[in-house]
């Protein structure tokens, strides 16, 4: 279906930011001016609490304006690809943004010039400054690792290059990849891409699964030497700037950066370790499932159940979320329900649109919600899990500065994550029917099983690609190949057969984050199914605290929130507690299973 064929309801109305592109070039001409308008304050941020107060409103401002400018082009190269004007207006005002960072590179070093003492001389002689009182100490507690003004310019520059990694691989992935077509059981022959090929992995049909896997090692295959030195470039570019910065390596710089204890890492390692062997049950059930004598790679993709599920309608989805979240209380329904009345979820899938799930927002505007609806449950479980996201970006916008809006993934995952666990539990205690049971408990264990040992595998290749990188190995297509099977077989040994060597390459959470970005996952899964049980069993008190951990945003280091709800990730309980609801799920679906034979 092409995009012009979908009815309006299901697209995003997105004219509170802009009615035409024209309206977005208004904005764009003048914003240089803007940006040039601020470089008054510099050698001046210091000279009186009204002038730094003055400062933070003015920059506000206009950082509102480029935030909208960029948050258009964003969501209108997402639903359409073809879109020339949005690629190109996503271009220039990537290029506004660079120069945006470069200019005011000068602020850090300024407010660092007198010591964090100032700061409460300026906030007890100007009070409007208190909400702003850990952003200007913030910069203190790594001041060992910032530069002078020069080199702040230098790598905001160098940053802002750094994202054409991030673009030419999805433009590869997206437009370059060329699929050999597959043949359906009706004997039709369907052209695939990088963003339909999912739809063919989830297929009931084993045929048509082997078919799409094929298409796909064969395309990657056909451009993995592109691929790689693209993410060598990235990977380069972040261990450089973490040496100059004085870090011992881009996984030291991020974790610092974002405070999380390297204990808090080690424990997360160490943990997927340590329970890998309960993988092997969750491919036994693929086994079971299917009637299998071996498990390939692509018999992980399909849900779990082997019959024709009921299609939904997105109507009929909407109803279902609103009901299964009144567990939550009207607090929370009341944003859902402002999601869909507002036309802020984008959910129909098109030939023009991006693959996959997401929601994305602004510290100055509504979230927007992305995602292409195939009618099926496990889509009104993806629908959950970015509603989940909806509801924590909606409460953090409303209740924390634009500057302590973005949180960590480790603690913006969790809210996304609990939703789903949520919706498979309710829901499949709800259906009488046995097959939509199947599915639903069959989702959570996938949910899971991506995100920790899944996302874990990855963390485990992330770590040796960067190391090989970082101290001046030999490194290609082939070396990554070699790396990512290796640590494939760590984590699940070889009770699944053909692992594709060139995987990797289809993952584009290696390029978020400025890397070290997909254990984030593994830990927020862990968190989730901590934060899901206390709600299941109705833990007195627990929804008050989760509404306020939902509105933390980065106001407070992501595990001291995580703290404030009763997780502390450097113990081995959040772990137990998530692998025995993992356990416990896998023994009801062999259950249910045995039943139904």
């Amino acid at each position: 279906m092409k995009r012009s064929e979908i009815k309006e309801e299901y697209k995003w109305d997105n004219s509170d930011l802009y009615k035409s592109w024209e309206d977005w070039t208004k904005d764009y001409e003048r914003v240089p001016a803007l940006i040039d308008s601020l470089l008054k304050y510099k050698g001046h941020l210091l000279d009186s609490p009204k002038t730094l107060l003055e400062y933070f409103t003015e920059s506000e401002s206009v950082e509102k304006i480029i935030e909208r400018l960029e948050f258009f082009t964003f969501l209108s190269c997402d639903v359409d690809i073809t879109d020339s004007d949005a690629q190109r207006n996503d271009s220039a005002i990537n290029a506004i943004i660079a120069d945006y960072n470069s200019k005011m590179a000068f602020v850090t070093p300024e407010l660092m010039s007198k010591g964090a003492e100032i700061f409460d001389e300026f906030i007890k002689s100007e009070p409007q400054l208190a909400p702003y009182e850990r952003v200007l100490k913030e910069p203190f507690r790594l001041k060992e690792h910032l530069l002078d003004e020069r080199g702040e310019a230098i790598f905001a520059d160098y940053d802002a290059a750094s994202q054409n990694y991030t673009k030419s691989s999805q433009f590869i992935r997206s437009k370059e990849l060329r699929f050999d077509p597959i043949t359906l059981p009706t004997g039709e022959v369907i052209e695939i891409n990088d963003s339909s090929s999912d739809k063919y992995l989830r297929s009931i049909d084993r045929d048509v699964r082997r078919q799409t896997n094929e298409s796909m090692v064969k395309a990657y295959k056909n451009n993995i030497s592109s691929l790689a030195s693209n993410y060598i470039g990235f990977v380069r570019n972040h261990e450089i700037e973490a040496k100059y910065r004085g870090y011992e390596s881009q996984l030291d710089k991020v974790l610092q950066e974002r405070k999380i204890p390297r204990k808090v890492y080690d424990k997360l390692m160490e943990s997927l370790r340590k329970y890998n062997y309960v993988y092997d049950g969750y491919i036994k059930i693929h086994k079971d499932t299917f009637k299998l004598d071996e498990v390939h790679s692509y018999d992980m993709y399909p849900q779990l159940t082997k019959e024709i599920l009921k299609e939904y309608t997105f109507e009929e989805a909407k109803k279902i979320v609103l009901d299964t979240f009144s567990i939550y209380g009207s607090w929370y329904t009341d944003v859902l329900k402002m999601a869909f009345d507002k036309r802020l979820v984008d959910i129909m899938p098109s030939e023009e649109k991006v693959g996959g799930w997401s929601c994305a927002y602004t510290p100055f505007n509504n979230p927007r919600v992305f995602g292409s609806f195939y009618n099926q449950i496990m889509d009104i479980s993806s629908l959950s899990h970015e509603l989940g996201h909806f509801v924590n970006q909606y409460f953090t916008i409303n209740n924390q500065i634009p500057l302590e809006i973005y949180q960590d993934t480790s603690t913006a995952e969790v809210a996304s994550l609990t939703n789903e666990i949520i919706f498979s539990n309710i829901i499949k205690d709800r259906e009488n029917d046995k097959s939509v049971k199947m599915c639903v408990i069959g989702n959570f264990l996938k949910i899971f099983a991506s995100n920790f040992f899944g996302a874990g595998r990855e963390a485990i290749f992330e770590e040796r690609v960067h190391e090989c990188v970082r101290l001046g190995k030999p490194a290609d297509a082939e070396i990554f190949n070699d790396i990512w099977l290796k640590s494939v077989r760590e984590m699940y040994g070889d009770t699944i057969k053909d692992y594709n060597e060139n995987t990797w390459a289809c993952i584009p959470h290696f390029y978020m984050g400025n890397g070290y970005y997909v254990y984030n996952y593994s830990i927020a899964i862990i968190c989730a199914c901590n934060v899901a049980s206390k709600i299941l069993n109705k833990e007195e008190g627990f929804l008050d605290k989760y509404r306020e951990f939902l509105k933390i945003g980065s106001n407070i280091a992501p595990m001291d929130a995580l703290k404030s709800i009763g997780i502390d990730l450097s113990t081995d309980e959040p772990y137990a507690v998530a692998i025995e609801m993992f356990e416990d799920a896998i023994r009801e679906y062999g259950k249910i299973l045995n039943e139904v034979r």
